[in-house]
């Protein structure tokens, strides 16, 4: 059964080795992105059964770029690729999610782990299945108040993946509201924290788009 995971890789020509190895190798779809805040969006709007990251050398930056990725990955198995040092024992703390290879390697030995990664019957997967969508909601930052409209274009009983038309100011770990209309449109209210954002427009700063994780009701006003 073919399965579809994810490469992330500042270095463009380890992504085309790899995915030249998988291609011949074996049936799973790769998707492959330099960027590695764009790694964290995807996720929210596909998905994966692995992801493999890999950088040059693990620096203070990278260290809190793959932390970063693996927060908002967690119901996957993520392999980093990378030099060792004091920064890479603290990534790899949950053995059976986050593993992580040291230099040197070759594509073969990346594709064998990762396959063993996809075997491993301990490795939780993730927790609820996506569905397209392309509805308007409005949103309440609990913060302020503050509210604006949304659309949700991918929704689960976990959470939601949003894009906006105008730019307004979130940031992860805000707590909002969500409201959205069933078939028979009637409100529902959910409550929810953003726990990615994305940047399209790099040079205004401007954010169109963010992911959010569903709360209960205790959860949010005890935040």
């Amino acid at each position: 059964m073919s399965k579809k995971i994810l490469i992330g890789s500042i270095a463009c020509n380890f992504g085309e080795h790899l995915i030249k190895e998988f291609s011949e190798n074996t049936n799973h779809t790769i998707t492959y992105e330099t960027d590695m805040e764009e790694v964290v969006a995807i996720i929210h709007e596909q998905y994966f059964a692995a992801a493999v990251i890999n950088f040059d050398d693990i620096t203070p930056v990278e260290f809190e770029c793959c932390r970063r990725i693996i927060e908002n990955l967690p119901h996957m198995p993520i392999l980093i690729i990378g030099n060792k040092n004091e920064f890479t024992q603290s990534l790899t703390t949950d053995k059976n999610r986050v593993h992580f290879m040291p230099k040197p390697f070759s594509s073969e030995q990346v594709r064998a782990f990762t396959a063993k990664l996809l075997l491993a019957k301990e490795l939780p997967v993730q927790k609820y299945k996506r569905f397209k969508t392309d509805q308007e909601a409005e949103v309440e930052k609990i913060e302020d108040g503050d509210t604006f409209l949304a659309y949700v274009r991918n929704l689960s009983m976990g959470g939601a993946y949003c894009t906006l038309s105008e730019d307004h100011r979130i940031s992860i770990g805000s707590l909002i509201r969500l409201n959205v209309h069933n078939e028979d449109s009637e409100r529902k209210t959910l409550n929810a924290k953003v726990i990615w954002t994305k940047n399209f427009d790099k040079e205004e700063n401007k954010i169109f788009s963010f992911g959010l994780e569903f709360l209960n009701q205790n959860e949010a006003l005890a935040k």
